[in-house]
């Protein structure tokens, strides 16, 4: 999916990217996912995302 996504991320892709992140926030324990967005804003990676949502690029 993530391959699929990299080449052709229009709005099905993010509508299904997003139906799949919240099947998997559900699947994993508030403590695990607070760890990981944790990890990624260490990484710069959740700011890269908020800042794709918000231009939509």
């Amino acid at each position: 999916m993530i391959a699929d996504a990299r080449k052709r991320l229009d709005e099905d892709m993010q509508f299904l990217l997003y139906e799949k992140r919240v099947l998997a926030e559900t699947m994993i324990s508030r403590p695990v996912m607070k760890g990981f967005k944790a990890m990624l804003r260490e990484t710069d990676l959740l700011e890269a995302e908020r800042d794709w949502e918000e231009t939509g690029a």
